[in-house]
């Protein structure tokens, strides 16, 4: 069998609750979905961050709680967004990449 990479994005970067009640949010509950699907065979993980209020963010500490939740469970290739929403500035978007993630999307 070739060789195959299985990337999951548990959150995603507009999805809300509303639409999708078992979205996870909290970065625990991030590291719990990570770790299934590592269990399951995902190497790479996309990571959107929210804030307290489930609002997509780029905050430094959100992205630094959720990998912490990320590696305490499991060893997956972390990615992280740097997408962030319209209006943000080039260095809001980046904050993620300060955490030294192996890998980071770029829009």
């Amino acid at each position: 069998m070739e060789p195959v990479v299985i990337t999951v994005a548990p959150v995603g970067g507009e999805l809300s609750r509303d639409e999708q009640p078992h979205l996870p949010l909290s970065p625990e509950e991030i590291g719990v979905e990570v770790a299934r699907a590592a269990g399951a065979g995902a190497s790479i993980v996309h990571v959107h961050a929210r804030d307290e209020r489930g609002v997509p963010t780029q905050d430094r500490a959100a992205f630094e709680a959720i990998l912490g939740a990320i590696r305490e469970r499991c060893d997956i290739v972390v990615q992280t967004s740097t997408g962030g929403s319209v209006g943000m500035t080039e260095e809001e978007r980046a904050q993620p990449l300060d955490l030294d993630p192996e890998m980071a999307s770029l829009t």
